[in-house]
């Protein structure tokens, strides 16, 4: 953020701008960074939601409320906690998380469409040759770049 900051706030501008540059920028930021968390805690309950009436089915009757407790607790307060007790970068506390999250699954997610996609429907509504083999492509190459980051990262401790 610093960084970015020194593209808007430049040495030959008077203090008074300086200041109403930053303190503008910094507002943006914030509001982009609390829209972003809001919206993913919308996301995050609706999502926990459908995974668990799914497995269990007697929760269907639980109004979308209360999992959006639970799911901020559950996400929000070890979050916070993270932030402000851990003396470590942010980037690093996230890196694992997003090597997991964001690569990872969605490979092995991959690999679960071309199973359900032949084990679950019929032979007319099945992928065409194209879409299942840039599927596997694509499961491939986000399962093993993943893995070799997670590899990468855990070999960073040692």
């Amino acid at each position: 953020m610093t960084l970015q900051l020194g593209y808007l706030v430049r040495p030959d501008q008077s203090p008074l701008v300086q200041t109403l540059l930053a303190w503008l920028y910094k507002t943006g930021i914030f509001f982009a960074f609390f829209g972003t968390i809001y919206g993913a805690y919308e996301l995050y309950s609706r999502t926990t939601r459908e995974c668990l009436v799914a497995l269990f089915p007697s929760l269907r009757k639980v109004p979308l409320k209360k999992f959006r407790l639970w799911t901020i607790l559950w996400c929000g307060l070890p979050g916070l906690g993270l932030l402000w007790f851990l003396e470590r970068d942010p980037v690093y506390i996230v890196t694992p998380a997003a090597l997991v999250g964001s690569g990872l699954i969605c490979g092995l997610w991959c690999f679960a469409m071309l199973w359900s996609d032949r084990n679950h429907l019929p032979r007319e509504l099945r992928m065409r040759w194209p879409l299942w083999l840039g599927t596997l492509v694509a499961g491939i190459g986000l399962t093993v770049i993943p893995l070799i980051g997670i590899v990468k990262y855990v070999q960073s401790f040692l």
